[in-house]
């Protein structure tokens, strides 16, 4: 697991919890992050759809490797 998918899915999981009603303090929220860094637009319901969409694709691009083929 890179950096990224790391980053990926602790910035969904905040998200999450956000939806759930939990803050985080003093930081901006995952909510705003996302939106910013991956220009994504819509409410948290549809952002987190649409981010879970975007790690999806990722995921299965860099698990493809140089030919194209999973495995």
């Amino acid at each position: 697991m890179t950096i990224n998918h790391f980053r990926y899915v602790v910035l969904r999981a905040a998200l999450k919890l956000e939806m759930a009603g939990m803050k985080r303090s003093r930081s901006p929220s995952a909510y705003s992050i996302i939106k910013r860094e991956f220009g994504l637009r819509g409410n948290r319901q549809s952002v987190l759809d649409q981010f879970s969409t975007l790690y999806a694709y990722n995921v299965r691009d860099e698990n493809a490797g140089p030919s194209g083929q999973t495995g």
